[in-house]
C-alpha cells in the first residue's frame, strides 16, 4: 500500500484549477469589476475635470 502512494507523494497533487467552475466564476466577476472600475474612474475624472475649471480635449 505505501508503495503504491510514494509516486503519488513524489509527484504531488495536480489541480488544473481552470477547469474547475469556482475558478472561472472567480475570474468572471473579477473581469467584471475590473470593467466597472475603469468605467467609473473614466466617468468620475471627466466629471471633475467639467466640475473645477480644467479645459476639455476638445
Amino acid at each position: 500500500m505505501i508503495q503504491h502512494a510514494m509516486p503519488l507523494a513524489a509527484t504531488g497533487l495536480k489541480i488544473d484549477w481552470t477547469r474547475m467552475p469556482t475558478y472561472n466564476t472567480i475570474m468572471s466577476v473579477a473581469a467584471g469589476a475590473g470593467l466597472l472600475l475603469v468605467v467609473a474612474l473614466g466617468a468620475a475624472r471627466s466629471s471633475s475635470r467639467s466640475h473645477c475649471g480644467v479645459p476639455g480635449d476638445g
